[in-house]
């Protein structure tokens, strides 16, 4: 493993592994050009035996569909690509559902989209 990359395993075996999650006050320092963020109307997720990638793009850019057949093809700008180790997806699906529920709670019900939905 390259040793410019953290290896989150080594995360358990650290002194305030044991430390209850009130405790730790974990902080995210975003570089400057990331601050911004960036705009993304569609995600696809998919794996493979080592990892899960979740990729963020925006709408159609260009593509061709044909009306009669109801098929063709739509191209999207990808402007993220997240890989993550297996295990974090559980954590990952547990914040976006707390975060869906305090959205919620905030300001509205969300109503999901249907599956037939193109941006899906």
């Amino acid at each position: 493993m390259n040793a410019n990359v953290f290896d989150s395993r080594k995360l358990r075996q650290l002194p305030f592994a044991a430390m209850p999650d009130d405790a730790l006050n974990l902080v995210l320092i975003t570089p400057h050009h990331l601050r911004a963020g960036v705009y993304a109307n569609m995600s696809k997720c998919w794996h493979t035996g080592t990892e899960f990638t979740i990729d963020f793009a925006v709408a159609p850019t260009g593509g061709q569909i044909d009306e009669t057949s109801n098929s063709g093809t739509i191209e999207f700008d990808l402007v993220a690509r997240i890989k993550m180790p297996p295990e974090m997806i559980f954590d990952l699906a547990r914040q976006i559902a707390e975060e869906v529920d305090e959205f919620e709670r905030d300001y509205r019900e969300l109503t999901p989209r249907p599956p037939d939905d193109p941006h899906d």
